[in-house]
């Protein structure tokens, strides 16, 4: 038979449950931040070396002395 928990037995279950929860939620907000990030500097690096080539083709051959 299960025993009856008292209230305040109770309550500290429910903010340890909702620490937890919130722990887990944060974990996840960064994860997901990690990754968006890693995208957005993987996107500007093969946007960057776009326009450096095209920059470097727009320009003629500079000749040496």
């Amino acid at each position: 038979m299960a025993a009856k928990r008292d209230g305040a037995t109770l309550a500290m279950d429910k903010e340890a449950i909702a620490l937890e929860l919130v722990k887990m939620l944060s974990a996840d907000i960064e994860r997901q931040y990690e990754e968006r990030f890693e995208v957005i500097v993987d996107a500007y690096r093969l946007v960057s070396a776009s326009f450096s080539e095209e920059s470097s083709e727009d320009q003629p051959p500079t000749e040496s002395v």
